[in-house]
């Protein structure tokens, strides 16, 4: 059927978080350097850290907001 998803390492995985943090532009673009997909670089990016859980730094998008 569909081929297994690769297993990325989280060291890997921090520094394409990292270089698309630090470059911007597409997460196409960023992917190309380490070689990962582009879906699951996006991923990654929304996924909130740990750090950011702590801080209550999340993307705005991930924030609710109350209605009224």
């Amino acid at each position: 059927m569909g081929h297994p998803s690769p297993k990325y390492s989280a060291e890997l995985k921090q520094q394409a978080v990292r270089l698309h943090g630090e470059r911007g532009g597409t997460y196409a673009e960023t992917a190309r350097e380490p070689g990962v997909d582009p879906g699951s670089l996006s991923d990654w990016v929304k996924r909130p850290t740990p750090r950011r859980r702590r801080q209550g730094t999340t993307p705005s998008r991930w924030r609710r907001t109350s209605a009224g």
